[in-house]
């Protein structure tokens, strides 16, 4: 199974299947983030779809 996950510039995060199902959405506050944030918010990610 491939996911591709989308992190947008809002904060908007998306997880969608490689067929095109969405699996998971979640909009963030990135000050709930500690630097750096690609680290912080991908660690976020793998918990919340997990």
């Amino acid at each position: 199974m491939s996911v591709i996950i989308d992190i947008a510039d809002d904060g908007h995060i998306t997880a969608t299947h490689n067929s095109g199902q969405v699996l998971w959405e979640q909009q963030v506050d990135e000050s709930r983030f500690e630097e750096p944030l690609d680290e912080s918010i991908a660690l976020f990610v793998e918990d919340a779809v997990r």
